[in-house]
């Protein structure tokens, strides 16, 4: 059987590929999209208002692939891949693709494997991935809750958005709700499929995530990861959890509505209430330090 054939008998992945001035490791970004062993893709994407320079070397990378190109904007990574994940919401499959990542040749395969006998609930898959580059010490990078509970996905994003791919179902569960407070892309895809489908942890490393300072997120530089988080408008982590909760009262889902509930009653206006919380509530992060800042920041701000 030849490629053309082997491509008409699986489903379509659709590769979101989200972008913004991109150097010269996009190259290596999109020739592993073209080493993957599944056959059937195709590319949705968005730029994130990259100058007439970098969009050419864009072009130039995507220059032999099937592609289909949203209008340009500027705003922002989070949105930018909603934006894609809507254009694509009829396709089979969605992954999530970073501009200057690096993907093993089986990952899609891999991953849709894992999805296929899911196909009639929203489910997504995310994998451990090896960070890498000149800033950082190369190491795994493994899920911090492969368990996926509610009451810590409410507090920690537990998905890395470029090991992640999600089906139809879940696709089109997430366009049908509002995401105007969404914080990151990852993060509501997957605190929404773990609660209203399934999520699956896939052991392995798939994809190699390229760190460097001028990443979105993930940056090895901890006062800048604190000055991000920091510059994130008050309240937002607040917002994001009461659209989950408009999401389970649709659904009729009181128990979990219930839980979040208390979460929003203990991280409301007042900051003495946070402050008497933070001592009450449980242990919640994966690593000591990060819990600290988690309950610091949160009683200084609204998370």
């Amino acid at each position: 059987m030849n490629q053309d054939m082997l491509s008409q008998n699986l489903p379509r992945v659709a590769i979101l590929l989200a972008t913004y001035n991109p150097n010269e490791d996009i190259f290596v970004q999109i020739q592993s999209l073209r080493d993957q062993d599944y056959p059937n893709i195709i590319i949705y994407w968005g730029d994130d208002g990259s100058t007439p320079y970098c969009l050419k070397i864009i072009e130039f990378a995507l220059r032999d692939l099937e592609v289909i190109r949203l209008p340009q904007n500027q705003v922002g990574p989070t949105r930018n891949f909603l934006n894609l994940v809507k254009a694509a919401a009829n396709e089979e499959y969605l992954a999530f693709c970073d501009q200057d990542d690096y993907w093993e040749p089986f990952k899609i395969s891999k991953h849709v494997k894992a999805l296929q006998s899911h196909h009639n609930i929203p489910a997504c898959t995310h994998s451990t991935s090896f960070l890498f580059g000149k800033e950082v010490k190369q190491r795994s990078q493994i899920a911090n809750c492969p368990e996926h509970k509610l009451e810590k996905l409410m507090v920690e994003n537990c998905f890395q958005g470029c090991t992640m791919v999600l089906n139809k179902r879940a696709a089109q569960l997430l366009i049908n709700f509002d995401m105007s407070d969404v914080i990151w892309h990852d993060w509501w895809v997957g605190l929404v499929i773990s609660n209203f489908g399934i999520s699956l942890y896939i052991e392995g490393t798939d994809t190699y995530y390229r760190i460097h300072n001028a990443n979105a997120i993930g940056v090895p530089n901890i006062r800048k990861r604190l000055r991000n988080y920091f510059a994130r408008p008050p309240g937002i982590q607040y917002r994001q959890n009461i659209a989950l909760l408009r999401m389970f009262l649709h659904f009729e889902r009181f128990d979990e509505a219930g839980q979040v509930k208390i979460w929003l009653r203990n991280y409301s206006n007042s900051r003495a209430m946070r402050l008497f919380y933070s001592f009450q509530e449980p242990f919640r992060r994966s690593k000591l330090l990060e819990e600290i800042l988690r309950r610091i920041s949160g009683i200084l701000k609204q998370p």
